[in-house]
């Protein structure tokens, strides 16, 4: 199944980038998930099935990743995916 070295590949970016904020914020107290969801203007469920690292950047990739639920900020979602809602371009796309 090819989904499941993508999040073999996500995380150990995700835990590379989070020592490295610590090392340049100094400083740094994590937050939970719920205290990340009420700060966060979206919050979505979704399933990362490629990562690809930038050239630049030790810490900057681009992710393809399916939607699979939008929790918090589904009309900014709509925005960015550049869906109409009015012509049913959103479709079950919507907060919980």
């Amino acid at each position: 199944m090819r989904v499941k070295p993508g999040f073999l590949l996500l995380v150990p970016f995700l835990l590379s980038a989070a020592a490295a904020c610590v090392k340049v914020l100094g400083e740094w107290t994590p937050l939970d998930l719920e205290e990340r969801a009420k700060r966060s203007s979206i919050v979505f469920h979704g399933l990362a099935i490629e990562a690809i690292p930038a050239n630049d950047s030790q810490f900057s990739y681009s992710v393809q990743f399916w939607l699979i639920n939008v929790y918090k900020g589904a009309e900014s979602v709509g925005k960015f995916l550049d869906l109409d809602p009015g012509s049913g371009g959103v479709f079950n796309l919507r907060d919980r």
